[in-house]
């Protein structure tokens, strides 16, 4: 392959994740202000992440906090996934010498989980349409900019519960590569165990919705799955190790949350204040179906941002990715560009 070829090739490569990194600044451009927005769970999660980096630093138990609660030897992880505080902490500690503060750190923790999110989900559209870049960028800049996301980590600060969803695609995308893949292969157990155990790791109640879901999804398919475990003891063994695999890693946090529901004795194990009765449960459901997430108006307002100029945006994304889809057909029809048109309609979106 002459150098040229090389090089678009390369550039092919490269351009969906330039298109998806534009996205997600577009997605966090209010990273980019001073402070955060005061959530109903900012102070919990900041309490947390700056015990675990104290206990980094100082080489402390990453088990029994020190710190909170006058340092009575209250336990982490209790019933809290500890990843995203983990993940902020880590990033603090590593980058400090840089004097990057906790609240940067933080920041750099969403505009990453963010994006790389958004690289799980274009690869796993890549997988289900066959390797179609256009509409896998498209699912891909969709997922970097889903509302209730970007409302968990900009206005609620429910920063465990946005920070799952980076794990997400890769989960259901080891689930389609192991019902559409006939060939036995170690790549999609690794993909559904990695992207189960660090999205309960990273908040347990998502977790549980996606195992949920992912059960669902291979019933779909028992019966095709029950024949080739029949016939392939590989696949067989693949199976129940990942599963033992699965469920050890959960169980770092599932088994102490079990028995602190079993001791009713803490808040955790009294359905009122945990929000999960019935008549709660249904009341919030209600509200879901009506939720609009970021566009909130009332959030909007007190952060100087109106509803123009959210729809502004809004049909703004939607005619340049309209413009993308209509150049990129146009430009397959000329054969003399038919290795480059990719690339031509990428730079016209990045434009």
């Amino acid at each position: 392959m002459k150098k040229k070829d090389l090089l678009v090739s390369y550039i092919k490569r490269c351009l969906p994740y330039l298109v998806l990194i534009l996205i997600n600044c577009i997605s966090c451009e209010l990273l980019f202000y001073k402070g955060v927005a005061s959530g109903d769970d900012v102070k919990f999660h900041f309490a947390n992440i700056y015990d675990l980096y104290l206990a980094l630093k100082e080489g402390k138990s990453l088990v029994i906090s020190s710190t909170l609660i006058n340092g009575l030897g209250y336990g982490k992880g209790l019933f809290y996934s500890p990843l995203s505080h983990f993940s902020v902490a880590f990033i603090a500690l590593i980058l400090e010498p840089f004097n990057i503060t906790m609240m940067q750190a933080y920041k750099i923790t969403i505009f990453t989980s963010i994006f790389v999110s958004g690289i799980f989900m274009y690869r796993f559209s890549m997988h289900i349409t066959k390797g179609k870049r256009v509409i896998s960028i498209l699912v891909g800049s969709m997922y970097i900019l889903c509302p209730y996301r970007l409302f968990n980590y900009f206005a609620r600060l429910a920063f465990a519960e946005g920070y799952a969803a980076l794990f997400m695609p890769l989960f259901f995308m080891g689930l389609f590569d192991l019902t559409h893949n006939k060939k036995t292969s170690m790549k999609p157990f690794v993909e559904i165990v990695l992207g189960g155990a660090l999205t309960y790791l990273s908040h347990n109640i998502t977790g549980l919705y996606l195992f949920t879901f992912g059960i669902i999804y291979l019933l779909f398919f028992s019966k095709d799955l029950f024949i080739r475990l029949k016939n392939s003891k590989r696949l067989f063994i693949y199976s129940i190790l990942s599963c033992i695999i699965l469920v050890g890693l959960i169980s770092i946090i599932f088994l102490p949350s079990l028995s602190l529901l079993k001791m009713n004795i803490y808040n955790v194990s009294i359905s009122e204040r945990m929000w999960t009765t019935y008549s709660h449960v249904s009341s919030d459901t209600a509200r879901t179906i009506i939720y609009t997430g970021f566009l909130n108006l009332s959030w909007l307002n007190s952060n100087g941002i109106t509803y123009n100029d959210v729809f502004l945006m809004i049909i703004y994304l939607f005619l340049i990715t309209l413009l993308y889809f209509i150049c990129d057909k146009l430009l397959q029809k000329i054969k003399k560009i038919d290795n480059y048109h990719i690339l031509i309609s990428s730079l016209i979106y990045l434009a």
